[in-house]
């Protein structure tokens, strides 16, 4: 392929934004008010509406992004025939400034020609489902508007051959997932959301500016191939200290941790479920959150130079893992579940990279995009139809919903890790290197994964299973349809569905010749042939710990009432274990009331203001006053008249001639 083809790739959702920008500039207010802009006579014509109303913004991102994603196939294609060896093209200067030069130049290897087709595919199928589920909406032109910049800015990152574009794509992506996880900015809780994962999402990318300095400042170079091919030469040849090259594998860790919510900095994404249900399965689960696994996944040679920035990464993820799937299981909303859950697999890829399993982290990444898009779909799907979010207000829908319970029902065993649905595979490939490299990072993997097992179970049970229980009555201007009758979406919403839950099943198979550890190998300055590692052991293990915790999660909803009455859950500590998880471990509370409320604002920032007001404002108001008093004597003696000029010059001289005389 040419390097025409490939900036095709990025450019297509560009000009789609451009298309779905213009047609966001309504030429008509609501409700008859006067134009935004002067538009031409044709355009206040009535067919105007039906040749480049709204739906022309959603028509031209799918159509950039089906043309895309076939491009995107085959650079795959041409990639994995090369064994997943990069593609050069030579970079183009943009501008220089003293020793930097600033580049835009492609890289196409393994890695990012797989996350071409996860980005351009799941992207596709998503907007044609957001025709469905945005139907109506007030705000359609602008939804596309931002889903095609952020698919820009997403294609942009993973296209990226040096660490400063790659920032620049990375800082817009978090832009983008702002402006969508606050879409409905009318909404008070929408827009703390989006601050929120604005704000601390910031947090973690101080790291990754931070690391970007140190690296240009010890080594010269940006370029991400020179940064992984020459990393163990420089520090055997004491070029760049080991010390170095650990803060610089901190920093790319602490923008992954903001970017892909691990702990501590998990807390934004739960929140940002208060945008559409589509932007969740998009942006929060299968791109964007998996930008920080992608960024390690690129720079993996980077932290397997160090063994701290390793076993950090790996106890980090572990921690989260286990974490946020005990979160997940007393959620009542089953986006928040879902988001846990991202939360949760998220952690699973970060310490396959801590302890080695780089092939088997971005294999995970490949599957989980597509089995969780399809579960977040789901969930919006239900939502179209009663209404709520709230699993405690559904119930029964299996039979009303036919297609939506198949569908997840395949999400739930692959995300449970259920042989043979995708996730299985790609799963256990993680528990394989971490019982290979680390038995107590394994154990914590194996407790994550019977816990995804219990709360996907509970979440199908409640959802799906027993009694409707009546769903919400509709909002002005929200979505679903009359919540008496829940019914199945419409075709525009099903098909992605089927599609994703149809591609989930097959893919898992990948790994058994070798042929995706091959692609994604061939990244890596030192490239190896991929090979499928098994275990029986791990398998057995895992497989019995999922079945188990399903099928316990399982008895317990079936009698939830008769346990309740035998008072089984009243057992110490078993309350008090429960209002803790409830309360999210009290890591919101913290870091809202103690860092934000307090630490930030009644100290640093009042603190910052004081100086602003005394210092600052201080030393400029003295300066206005000072130059105001100064003026006001000089007006005594430069009023206008000439008697006293004269006298003043008479004045000046005989204090002159006086000073001589005496000096």
């Amino acid at each position: 392929m040419s390097e025409t083809l490939f900036w095709t790739i990025l450019f297509l959702p560009l000009t789609a934004f451009a298309v779905a920008g213009l047609v966001a500039i309504e030429p008509h207010l609501p409700g008859g008010g006067k134009p935004r802009v002067n538009w031409p006579a044709w355009a206040h014509h009535p067919r105007f509406d039906v040749v480049c109303g709204p739906r022309l913004a959603s028509s031209a991102l799918i159509i950039a992004l089906f043309i895309a994603f076939i491009l995107s196939l085959a650079a795959l294609i041409d990639v994995a025939s090369g064994g997943g060896l990069p593609i050069g093209f030579p970079a183009h200067e943009l501008f220089s400034a003293g020793p930097l030069t600033v580049e835009l130049g492609a890289r196409i290897d393994g890695l990012s020609a797989v996350m071409l087709v996860v980005v351009t595919g799941v992207s596709l199928l998503v907007q044609i489902y957001s025709t469905g589920y945005m139907d109506g909406d007030h705000g359609y032109a602008r939804y596309f508007v931002f889903m095609a910049l952020f698919t820009t800015s997403m294609l942009g990152l993973v296209l990226a051959d040096n660490l400063l574009m790659l920032f620049a794509f990375w800082e817009l992506v978090g832009l983008t997932s702002y402006l969508l996880i606050g879409f409905w900015f009318h909404k008070p809780s929408a827009a703390a959301a989006a601050k929120k994962a604005f704000l601390v999402t910031r947090l973690g990318d101080l790291g990754l500016l931070a690391a970007m300095i140190l690296i240009w400042d010890r080594a010269g170079t940006l370029n991400i191939a020179e940064i992984n091919g020459n990393v163990e030469a420089w520090i055997a040849a004491g070029m760049v200290a080991q010390t170095a090259i650990t803060l610089f594998a901190l920093g790319l860790i602490a923008g992954a941790i903001g970017k892909s919510a691990q702990f501590p900095l998990h807390i934004w994404l739960p929140d940002a479920m208060e945008g559409p249900t589509p932007v969740s399965a998009l942006v929060h689960s299968a791109t964007m959150v998996a930008a920080g696994v992608y960024l390690l996944a690129r720079f993996f040679p980077v932290v397997e130079a160090s063994s701290t920035a390793s076993d950090f990464i790996a106890w980090i993820g572990a921690t989260t893992a286990v974490g946020a799937a005990v979160l997940a299981l007393v959620q009542t909303d089953i986006k928040r579940v879902l988001a846990y859950s991202t939360i949760s697999q998220l952690a699973y890829m970060m310490f396959a990279i801590g302890v080695g399993g780089y092939a088997a982290a971005v294999f995970h990444l490949f599957t989980h995009a597509i089995f969780k898009a399809l579960l977040f779909l789901g969930s919006g799907s239900v939502n179209h139809s009663t209404n709520t979010f709230d699993m405690r207000r559904m119930g029964g829908l299996r039979v009303l919903m036919p297609i939506t319970f198949a569908t997840f029902a395949i999400g739930t065993l692959s995300l449970a890790g259920i042989v043979p649905f995708s996730g299985f595979w790609s799963k256990d490939e993680i528990l394989i290197e971490a019982w290979d490299r680390n038995g107590a990072i394994f154990a914590f993997g194996l407790i994550a994964a019977g816990l995804t097992a219990a709360y996907m179970v509970r979440a199908v049970h409640m959802t799906f299973l027993g009694k409707y229980q009546g769903g919400e009555q509709p909002e002005p201007g929200g979505h679903g349809g009359d919540p008496a009758h829940p019914h199945e979406s419409p075709r525009s919403m099903t098909a992605p569905l089927v599609v994703l839950a149809v591609v989930s099943v097959p893919i898992g198979f990948l790994t058994f010749g070798g042929e995706f550890q091959t692609w994604v190998y061939g990244a890596l300055p030192d490239p190896h042939e991929g090979k499928f590692h098994w275990n029986w052991a791990v398998f057995l293990l895992s497989t019995f710990l999922a079945v188990g915790a399903g099928g316990a999660a399982w008895l317990f909803m079936q009698h939830r009432e008769r346990i309740r009455e035998l008072g089984i859950g009243k057992v110490w500590p078993i309350p008090e274990l429960q209002r803790f998880a409830v309360n999210l471990f009290y890591l919101d509370a913290l870091a809202e009331n103690l860092l934000a409320r307090r630490l930030f604002y009644r100290g640093i920032a009042r603190a910052a203001a004081d100086f602003d007001a005394v210092v600052v404002d201080g030393a400029v108001n003295h300066a206005w006053r000072g130059t105001l008093a100064a003026s006001g004597l000089a007006r005594v003696v430069q009023n206008g008249w000439v008697q006293a000029g004269a006298l003043a010059i008479m004045i000046g001289g005989l204090i002159i001639w006086a000073a001589t005389a005496l000096f």
